[in-house]
C-alpha cells in the first residue's frame, strides 16, 4: 500500500520572472568586476616627464588664467601682484599665456599696483626663467636671505631683482590712502566716477604680447 505522505503538494513552488532592468544591473556589476580585475591583474603607473615640455612647444594649448579681487582693504593690491607675477613667469611659452584680472571692487589703486608690477615683471619673469626659480611669488623667494655662494652673477642678479620688488612694494605702500594721486593722470579718468558697487565696464590691457615672442604674456585687467 502506497503511502499517502508521498502525494502531498509542495510547500513552494518556483515561478520565474524575467526583468531586464535588474539583468541590466547584473550585468553592469559584473563588468565593473571585470574591469577591477583587469586593473588589479596588470598595475601601472604614470610617470610625467615636464622636462620634455620644450620639446612640444608648437603643440601645447592656449591657457587663460583669471585671478579676481573685490576688496582693495580685505585683499591688499600686493597680495594680487604677488599672485600675477607668479602666473606670468610659470614656465610655458610666453605666446601661449593670458592673464586677466578680474576687480569687482574697480579700484584705481589696485589697477596702479598691476601696471607697476607690469614694469617689474620684465624683470622677474626672465630672472625665474634664467635660474630656473621654483618659488615664483617674489613675496615669498625673497622670505630668505641669499645663501653664500660662489656664483656671482646670480648673486648680483638676485640683489637687483630684490631690491626693485622692494621699490614696488613701496609704490603700492605710499600710494594706499592717497586718493588724490590718480586724478592727474589720463590713464584713470575712468576711475573717477566709478563706485565699487555702481559702474561701468572697465577694461585695460596692461601688457598685450602682439608679436607672440620672447616674454611678454598678454595681461589684462577689468573692472
Amino acid at each position: 500500500m502506497a503511502d499517502s505522505s508521498s502525494f502531498l503538494p509542495p510547500l513552494c513552488e518556483r515561478i520565474s520572472k524575467k526583468s531586464y532592468v535588474l539583468r541590466a544591473m547584473d550585468l553592469t556589476i559584473l563588468g565593473l568586476l571585470f574591469s577591477l580585475l583587469v586593473a588589479k591583474w596588470s598595475p601601472a603607473e604614470y610617470k610625467p616627464y615636464p622636462d620634455r615640455l620644450n620639446e612640444r612647444v608648437h603643440g601645447l594649448p592656449s591657457v587663460d588664467m583669471f585671478v579676481t579681487t573685490a576688496d582693495p582693504v580685505q585683499e591688499p593690491p600686493i597680495i594680487v601682484v604677488n599672485t600675477v607675477l607668479s602666473l606670468l613667469a610659470v614656465n610655458y611659452p610666453a605666446n601661449k599665456l593670458a592673464c586677466y584680472v578680474s576687480d569687482d571692487g574697480c579700484s584705481p589703486l589696485t589697477y596702479f599696483s598691476l601696471k607697476e608690477a607690469s614694469k617689474f615683471a620684465k624683470i622677474w619673469v626672465p630672472f625665474c626663467k634664467k635660474y630656473d626659480v621654483k618659488v615664483r611669488a617674489p613675496f615669498r623667494y625673497f622670505l630668505n636671505p641669499l645663501a653664500e655662494i660662489e656664483d656671482f652673477e646670480f648673486a648680483k642678479d638676485w640683489e637687483i631683482t630684490k631690491r626693485e620688488y622692494e621699490k614696488l612694494c613701496q609704490k603700492v605702500e605710499d600710494t594706499t590712502g592717497d586718493c588724490q594721486w590718480w586724478n592727474a593722470d589720463d590713464d584713470f579718468k575712468d576711475f573717477s566716477n566709478s563706485k565699487p558697487n555702481d559702474h561701468p565696464t572697465i577694461v585695460k590691457v596692461i601688457w598685450e604680447n602682439k608679436g607672440g615672442f620672447g616674454d611678454a604674456k598678454e595681461f589684462k585687467v577689468s573692472a
